[in-house]
């Protein structure tokens, strides 16, 4: 079972960004980590959560998470911080348990793949798909 580590991610500087793990999963309450050094108020934090159970009738395990990132101003004069928004990305993974570790390893391989491109990454920027 995985364990909460911080995780290093690159923003669109390609400058390190870390994710602290602050809270690990347990029962109904989801793992969260926050980028803490992009801005001091939590609020405005990118920030990820990730939760686990068994499906309805108990033959899979369904992962359900989020990638938020606010959007936010600084008042010149005060410093006093305002989100705005937030741009959320949602992801769902339902394993059967029936699943050999052979193939949710190439799932798994495959999904970092395909989220990490180049054109996974305009998708996202634009929000608009391929065309």
């Amino acid at each position: 079972m995985p364990q909460l580590a911080d995780i290093t991610a690159k923003n669109a500087a390609a400058a390190n960004v870390v994710f602290k793990g602050l809270v690990p999963a347990s029962g109904e309450t989801p793992a969260l980590w926050r980028a803490q050094s992009v801005v001091p108020v939590p609020a405005a934090q990118p920030y990820m959560t990730i939760g686990h159970r068994k499906n309805a009738d108990r033959s899979a395990q369904k992962v359900t998470g989020v990638i938020g990132v606010p959007f936010y101003t600084t008042e010149a004069s005060t410093g006093k911080v305002s989100v705005a928004g937030t741009m959320p990305f949602n992801f769902s993974v339902t394993k059967p348990d029936s699943v050999p570790d052979g193939f949710s390893a190439d799932f798994a391989a495959y999904v970092q793949s395909l989220v990490g491109s180049i054109l996974f990454k305009d998708i996202l920027v634009n929000a608009f798909s391929a065309t």
